[in-house]
């Protein structure tokens, strides 16, 4: 049956792009071959609409529930992300066709439109809604509609676990694939694509799509500037109902507590409390856990929501955090290693460097979760295993409130080794048994990237590892910057998050045709010799050093192929400043992994490096 599904959705895709190309005969055709394929719906009778014609405007854009009322001709933006996407829109149609289309909150006014606005739908979230960042995309009554779903937390992170604006993802996904734009890596180093047309026609059509992980996050969410503006595009947003703030809760940092809570902190082995690390042995540590718990949740019940941020800061700010209805539990950010009576006994050395102590913090976990079910039924548990207690516990039955984040402890890269992948997609089988839902993870892209120059790319590494997890995990935080070294394993990553079966070998042509144009070629084996010499060369040792970098993955002919690609690109994209401005935002940093490599291979390098905690 499956298998059928599959044939009768290819088939409907084949169709639906070959009326785009009808609608769009006019142009240039367009290839969706590097997109997500969408989730079609029957093709509805009806005639395409016309927004640009021979460079000049034929319709407009109307944006629904943006504005208050006697707010004639004038924009009120609700919501942060549709305003800066939806000016984009009139930017990019401005750029590619010459025409500039009025924007209006007045939906009235006659005449082909392009309306962007929500969807009836309930914002209630919950686990089996899997299309809540649902948008759709349809033509009807010489309009197109671009509709979603929003939850935009109003009033501060710990009233919400969510933030998604699918609205947006419709404009974005209309912008890529009715105006060809790509936003390959951020617009202010030129990876922004804008092909040129003279009309914008859209065929009468249907569709809809949403992202397959519903966790896609990570440092970028924070990023202020060109790659803040970036994340936006990849459609960075959370729609999973539980999540968590790491290494909390700093108790410390509470006045008086240290001293009339002593027994709460690790005790080291040379008998002295740590200034930061619980000790998740003690009685006293769950106690004051649970009482914390029902403060907040007291108090937070009644407050109104506007003042809860205040109120969260002023009385909270260092205790047990709540986000929404889930209770984060992540211990500091180092190894746990109490000696006190509580703890010593439960350690299990034969266990490993990521499992030792996982016994301790799953019957923490274990005995919380089964006080908080009693006395909140409704309230989770969102917990992240990290370090030493990272591997799944034998032996400790975890209660059905406990939603797991789980941490990727070698970092994303390794998983092209199979001695390193298979032990963690083992822990990740394991903690989708032990909880019965999917399960978070916390992966690192930061490593090894924060101690090697080298250039590598891993997008099929991270292709197999989503494609095998649908199912298994609703998402990943994705830790660490990826700059420029590894922006196109970056672009992919996110790609896939949204749709694991997203062609990847598709996005890396289609990357270097549109950005690199002449020097498309060269660009192209410079990057995918990175993908081939990282992925598929095994090490010899399950350990980074420069031995194996520069010896097995990249030695010295494999270098000297990615600078004759490189070279070639730039002599190719002569008297193309915009071109030879991506080339060097692209290829620049490998001049630092050439110094790098020169310097071991000659003997002067720098020591081993060791795999980060």
């Amino acid at each position: 049956m499956t298998v059928i599904k599959d044939w009768i959705q290819s088939v409907g895709m084949r169709i639906f792009l070959l009326v785009c190309q009808i609608g769009l005969a006019s142009e240039p055709g367009e290839s969706w071959e590097d997109l997500a394929p969408v989730n079609l719906k029957p093709l509805p009778g009806g005639k395409p609409v016309c927004l640009v014609e021979n460079g000049q405007p034929r319709g407009r854009i109307i944006v629904r529930g943006e504005s208050s009322p006697g707010m004639k001709n004038k924009m009120r933006w609700r919501h942060p992300w549709r305003r800066q996407v939806v000016e984009e829109l009139q930017e990019v149609i401005k750029l590619a066709t010459g025409a500039e289309l009025p924007l209006s909150f007045d939906e009235r006014i006659a005449g082909p439109a392009l309306v962007i606005g929500e969807l009836p739908e309930s914002r209630v979230l919950s686990e089996a809604d899997e299309r809540a960042e649902r948008f759709e995309v349809s033509v009807r009554n010489n309009r197109v509609y671009i509709l979603g779903r929003t939850n935009w937390p109003d009033w501060g992170r710990y009233s919400s676990t969510a933030h998604f604006d699918s609205v947006v993802w419709g404009v974005l996904d209309f912008m890529e694939r009715f105006l060809g734009v790509r936003w390959f890596f951020p617009k202010d180093l030129g990876g922004r694509v804008i092909p040129r047309r003279r009309n914008l026609l859209v065929p009468a059509i249907m569709y809809e799509d949403y992202p397959r992980f519903r966790m896609r996050a990570g440092d970028l969410c924070w990023a202020r500037g060109m790659w803040g503006d970036w994340a936006i595009r990849q459609r960075l947003g959370m729609s999973w109902p539980y999540r968590l703030q790491c290494h909390t809760p700093h108790w410390g940092k509470i006045p008086g507590f240290r001293e009339k809570h002593p027994e709460c902190f690790m005790l080291g082995a040379n008998g002295k409390r740590h200034e930061t690390m619980l000790c998740y042995g003690h009685p006293s540590t769950l106690r004051i856990y649970l009482q914390q718990i029902e403060k907040i949740l007291q108090v937070r019940t009644k407050t109104p929501a506007k003042e809860w941020p205040r109120v969260w800061r002023q009385q909270f700010r260092n205790y047990v955090v709540i986000y929404g209805n889930s209770i984060t539990v992540s211990p500091a950010d180092l190894g746990i290693a109490c000696q006190c009576e509580y703890c010593r006994n439960l350690y299990e050395p034969e266990k490993g460097r990521y499992g030792e102590a996982s016994r301790l913090m799953g019957m923490f976990v274990s005995r919380l979760a089964a006080e908080v079910h009693r006395r909140w039924p409704g309230i989770m548990v969102s917990y992240l295993p990290y370090l030493n207690y990272t591997m799944a516990p034998e032996g400790v039955t975890i209660p059905p409130n406990v939603q797991v984040e789980l941490c990727g402890m070698p970092g994303f890269a390794l998983y092209k080794d199979s001695w390193i992948k298979a032990p963690f997609q083992r822990n990740i089988d394991e903690w989708y048994r032990l909880t019965g839902r999917k399960v978070l993870t916390w992966e690192y892209v930061c490593w090894p990237a924060d101690r090697t120059q080298a250039l590598y790319q891993y997008p099929h590494v991270l292709q197999d590892y989503y494609r095998t997890n649908t199912g298994k995990i609703a998402g990943s935080f994705l830790n660490g910057q990826w700059g420029m070294r590894h922006v196109l394993t970056g672009y992919c990553a996110y790609r896939l998050l949204w749709n694991p079966q997203c062609n990847v070998d598709a996005i890396i042509h289609m990357w270097a045709k549109m950005l690199f144009g002449t020097a498309a070629g060269a660009m192209e084996r410079f990057v995918r010799l990175q993908a081939q010499r990282w992925e598929k060369v095994q090490w010899s040792k399950p350990k980074v050093t420069q031995s194996v970098i520069y010896r097995e993955s990249f030695p010295a002919h494999i270098l000297a192929q990615l600078r004759e690609a490189l070279d070639q690109a730039r002599r190719l994209a002569r008297g193309n400043p915009e071109t030879l401005r991506r080339i060097e935002a692209v290829g620049g940093p490998f001049a630092d992994c050439e110094e790098e490599a020169q310097a071991f291979l000659s003997g002067t390098g720098l020591p081993i490096l060791h795999a980060k905690k």
